[in-house]
């Protein structure tokens, strides 16, 4: 594992431009690194990188448990396990999911990344923040400016000017899921597949791509993608996040109540203040909710609990 010990400067040195690109000829190589540090990427860029970003789990994390990757995978199954129809489903999740995005703030992960990430962009790095949300859905049809607002909620604004202007690619070459300096590979895809399709539309190409993100597949989709278009690749699995994956019972808990707490109330309970009322719970409020839904419409169901 390569992991430094130590956080961000407070200004970061990059090389010049001149003479660093990868000289004609030369076979692009990828490598996989391990990390727990997100200012390791310095160790890896220079004025040529184009940096890529995952957003959440490397980026960002929930405040709290509620509108955490791990509880969006849960709340998910919890309604397809309730076999109701889509046609009650959908409008009550939907519902549900803006509020949460609306009203649960994220947080950097590392408290120096915003400023080390202000100080490359100075410097003229080319950045962009690559997902595997989707700009558009069906639950969320904004969801491109539901990201830019978590990131800049975070501190973190990403901005696409240096790349674009960098390797010439115009407003009218931008693919439909380049916004707001973030590439959105969408849920069902790679996000390999959304990267050479958007340095397809450039006139150049970066002499290297780096790469931080907690999950290596998306890694080895990118570098595959970045050496098939001859551009070295550096990937960073980033580590320091992997305990949010899990999704125990407390969790459920403790998710639940922050729920029904931000429904009824309008307020985020952290969650040290939702672990200290489980002990007064004996139903789940998901669950109440869905049983309510089996009887009534779910504007119906939404109005007897939203604030």
């Amino acid at each position: 594992m390569e992991a430094s010990e130590t956080g961000a400067a407070d200004a970061v040195a990059l090389p010049a431009l001149d003479g660093l690109r990868k000289p004609s000829g030369q076979k692009a190589e990828m490598r996989l690194l391990d990390t727990n540090t997100f200012a390791d990427v310095l160790k890896h860029v220079d004025a040529d990188t184009l940096l890529l970003l995952d957003i959440d789990e490397t980026l960002l994390v929930s405040t709290c448990v509620l509108n955490s990757s791990a509880w969006w995978s849960y709340i998910f199954a919890k309604f397809e396990e309730s076999a109701l129809p889509d046609a009650k489903l959908f409008p009550l999740l939907k519902r549900l999911l803006n509020i949460v995005l609306e009203k649960v703030p994220f947080k950097p992960i590392e408290e120096s990344t915003p400023g080390l990430l202000r100080d490359l962009q100075r410097q003229g790095v080319a950045m962009l923040g690559i997902t595997s949300r989707s700009h558009t859905t069906i639950f969320v049809p904004r969801s491109d400016l539901v990201t830019k607002r978590h990131l800049e909620g975070a501190g973190i604004v990403l901005d696409e000017r240096n790349f674009r202007d960098r390797y010439g690619i115009d407003g009218e070459s931008v693919p439909a899921e380049m916004k707001h300096g973030v590439l959105f590979a969408g849920g069902s895809r790679l996000k390999g597949h959304a990267l050479q399709k958007l340095l397809n539309a450039a006139k150049s190409k970066p002499g290297k791509a780096v790469m931080i993100d907690d999950v290596r597949e998306q890694l080895e989709s990118v570098g595959a993608s970045a050496l098939a278009m001859g551009i070295g690749f550096t990937g960073l699995r980033y580590g320091r996040s992997d305990d949010n994956v899990n999704f125990e019972l407390q969790h459920a808990w403790i998710s639940d109540i922050q729920l029904q707490t931000l429904l009824e109330e309008g307020r985020v309970l952290s969650d040290a203040e939702a672990r200290e009322l489980i002990p007064s719970r004996s139903t789940m409020f998901v669950n109440d909710m869905l049983f309510q839904l089996r009887r009534s419409e779910p504007d119906v169901v939404m109005a007897k609990w939203v604030v």
